[in-house]
């Protein structure tokens, strides 16, 4: 590896008040506006204000993005509570992640998951202490689009968001894709106007709704369309200082290298993981999951030299190893004890690994990524070391990343943490599409420890296809309300929906209510796929000949591998696709040569005649586009008014109708990512 250039980022903490909080997060507990968006550098603590808020004996629901992060907080708020007192069967019972594996757990039991939940939304179990809950996105929205009656509870709703709970939490929110963006707006909809609430002396008291993330995305005019505003008092950012207080960070070095690999990087400095002292952690970060996957052998080997794979101290953690169980590999195994740990982006974000001292990583793909990566290290008072891999191509590919060495280069190598991230934001910001919200008093200063919006360093703004795809939801979770008999609470829903919902049914209805063939099937397969929160292909079961079953993204199986070329596809009759490999899979065994992906294409269903037309991975909604009017020449008149309605939804939502929704996107759809 040869070095590009280095920087200092030097130690930074927070001042602390009395009762121990930053004013980042005094402000955030303290808060009683309905909706709050809260910027602070990572390892700031936005999280541990809700163990405050559950210690005050507050019931929070705590949406985060991934498995792996539901997991991190749970085992990190169950350690602090456990260390402050609390009784151990609060500490089971009422700190909760409902995901994936603790579905299976119920399963197994012969417990029927959904009916479990709901009947456990309004409360876990009777007691004095507060409770949390974690959740994905998918399994909140599944249980929304899901009430059932249950016994002595009635029905389980969407009312229920706003009475049981005292907060809702969106943490790392800068990852709610557009077409997912429909939920966040849902509950803070309801948070902000209504109508339900938990009935007081004073009137019905709703949920707060908070969007928390250290590298915010700019939804204030998304909001404002939507009629749900965030007022100026209520975006808080946290004020850094560099001594005293709090520390956040110690002082980290980040080295810029060229080299072809992270695992390159690795056989120069193994020496460095092996001198790390008990309990201090390296991690290496990767891009690609083939990239991964093609190293995984050597890396395992140079782990097993240093006898970290015996001793329980060598990690690995992505997608496909995470289905295994093994001594090295698992999503139920715990991060922490480790001296080596290997992973993509599934431990980039809020996820907590103590002891991190030393990174090996690839940059990211944007700079918000870049940032969150960096911020996994060196937590507290520790010093830490970052070595960034600079492929031969990356600058060229990636401007920002060209742009931030030649920033490092003129700094002298010495950047304050508040200078980075407001110079990768802006870095991030493309100034044709990024506004700030047109407030007349946006620069002035907020009350009450508040902050102004040019405070915050937002990366990027959300298009305004959010507005039109949170519309959709709103829309899709009425008609669902209605289906399960709740009329009059689909009513109410209707009548607090944004005004993109109006447009978007105005949409649909012309749609469906045509009597052109494949219009109704057509709406059907749209608004399956708008209920997929984030833009994942169907799944392919892989089966070993061992029995070991790992379920892999379909494009990433096409692009990357030849598994489909070389194995025939069974589709059982629920419509899992399965492959079986005779052999003991290993993935780098499968993999494409360098710069030979095959492309994805998948069936999208044209809103007439029952076709469909393959589109590719990338510039889908434009090749969409296209099909539609090559076809529309051959249509009649009222045929063609139905394909402009269509497209006009694809166009204003970014949500494509894909035929193929059975193989294996339900699994998101069901909450079970």
């Amino acid at each position: 590896m040869e070095l590009i250039t280095r920087m200092l980022v030097p130690h930074h903490s927070v001042a602390v008040d009395p009762e121990g909080l930053s004013p980042m997060q005094s402000v955030l507990l303290h808060a009683t506006a309905p909706l709050s968006l809260a910027s602070a550098p990572t390892g700031a603590g936005k999280s541990y204000v809700y163990r405050r808020a559950m210690e005050r004996g507050e019931r929070v629901l705590f949406v985060v993005p991934t498995r792996r992060l539901a997991q991190n907080q749970t085992e990190g708020i169950r350690a602090d509570l456990r260390s402050s007192g609390w009784p151990e069967r609060d500490i089971k019972e009422k700190i909760v992640a409902w995901t994936g594996e603790t579905a299976a757990g119920l399963r197994e039991q012969g417990i029927d998951v959904l009916r479990h939940r709901l009947s456990r939304l309004p409360q876990l179990r009777f007691g004095e202490h507060g409770e949390i809950i974690f959740v994905t996105p998918e399994t909140l929205s599944h249980l929304l689009f899901n009430p059932v009656l249950n016994d002595g509870l009635g029905d389980v709703g969407p009312n229920a968001l706003m009475a049981s709970f005292d907060r809702i939490v969106f943490d790392e929110f800068h990852l709610v894709q557009p077409r997912g963006f429909g939920l966040v707006s849902f509950c803070a909809g309801l948070a902000a106007n209504g109508p339900w609430g938990r009935e007081t002396p004073d009137g019905p008291v709703r949920a707060k709704v908070s969007l928390l993330s250290a590298t915010p995305v700019d939804i204030l005019p998304v909001m404002a369309r939507l009629g749900i505003p965030i007022a100026q008092k209520d975006l808080i950012a946290e004020t850094v200082q560099e001594e005293g207080g709090r520390a956040l960070h110690g002082d980290v070095t980040l080295e810029f290298v060229q080299a072809e690999s992270p695992l390159e990087i690795l056989r120069e400095m193994r020496a460095d993981v092996a001198a790390l002292p008990q309990g201090r952690t390296a991690l290496l970060l990767y891009d690609a999951l083939k990239d991964l996957q093609r190293d995984r052998p050597e890396l395992h080997a140079i782990a097993e030299e240093l006898s970290l794979v015996s001793s329980c101290r060598y990690f690995v953690d992505n997608s496909i190893d995470s289905q295994a169980d093994d001594i090295w590999r698992g999503r139920g195994r715990s991060l922490e004890g480790r001296s080596l740990i290997v992973s993509t982006s599934t431990v980039e974000v809020g996820v907590t690994i103590p002891g991190l001292t030393l990174m090996i990583m690839d940059p990211g793909f944007t700079p918000l990524s870049f940032m969150q990566r960096i911020g996994r290290s060196a937590r507290g008072a520790l010093d830490g070391r970052i070595i960034i891999r600079v492929g031969r191509t990356m600058p060229s590919e990636r401007p920002w990343l060209q742009r931030l060495l030649d920033h490092v280069k003129k700094s002298g190598g010495h950047i304050d943490i508040r200078k980075l991230s407001a110079f990768m934001a802006e870095t991030a910001r493309v100034a044709e599409r990024f506004r700030m919200p047109e407030t007349p008093d946006l620069d002035t200063p907020f009350v009450e420890g508040g902050t102004s919006a040019a405070q915050i360093d937002f990366f990027t703004a959300m298009p305004v296809k959010a507005a039109f795809a949170a519309g959709l939801y709103w829309t899709m979770l009425d008609d669902r309300l209605r289906e399960r008999g709740l009329s009059d609470k689909a009513a109410r829903i209707r009548a607090a929906a944004p005004s993109t919902a109006h447009i978007v049914r105005g949409w649909l209805e012309k749609v469906s209510g045509s009597r052109v063939e494949g219009a109704r099937s057509w709406r059907k397969i749209f608004e399956s796929q708008a209920r997929i929160l984030r833009d994942f292909s169907p799944t392919v079961t892989v089966i070993g000949a061992d029995g070991r079953r790992f379920e892999v993204s379909e494009a990433w199986l096409t692009k990357h591998t030849v598994i489909l070329d070389e194995f025939p596809v069974d589709v059982t009759e629920e419509g899992t696709s399965i492959v079986r490999i005779d052999g003991e899979i290993q993935w780098n065994e499968f993999l494409r040569e360098e710069k030979s992906w095959r492309d994805y294409r998948r069936p999208a269903a044209l809103p007439y005649q029952n076709r469909t037309v393959p589109l590719p991975s990338r510039g889908a909604v434009e090749e969409y586009a296209r099909a539609i009017e090559r076809l529309k020449g051959s249509l009649a008149t009222h045929e063609k008014r139905v394909a402009d309605q269509a497209l006009a939804l694809v166009r204003a939502t970014g949500i494509l109708p894909y035929a193929d929704d059975g193989i294996g996107s339900s699994g998101a759809n069901s909450g079970i990512l």
